[in-house]
């Protein structure tokens, strides 16, 4: 292998590097929970009540949409990915 094509393949090498680190940086901040209920159901796509009788039937492994323990509950991207599924699945 010439020294070009060895300097070419080290770069490519680098750059993958560089984007597993960026996804894996981007998966663990979707999980944080950093949206509250007005904020999640509207990036969702459903009215804040439309998401309590979502959750209220069951199947959405997220928190509790209303006040509880004087905390309200706060959402990550996963949960409203979970949302979005759960509406397309009741829309099917």
């Amino acid at each position: 292998m010439d020294a070009e094509t060895k300097a070419l393949l080290q770069g490519i090498q680098h750059e993958i590097a560089e984007l597993k680190a960026l996804f894996t940086i981007q998966f663990e901040s979707a999980a944080e929970p950093i949206y509250n209920i007005k904020q999640a159901a509207a990036l969702a796509g459903v009215s804040r009540n439309g998401l309590i009788k979502l959750w209220e039937r069951g199947g959405l492994n997220i928190p509790e949409p209303r006040l509880k323990n004087g905390l309200r509950p706060m959402y990550s991207l996963k949960d409203i990915n979970a949302i979005k599924l759960a509406l397309k699945r009741k829309r099917v």
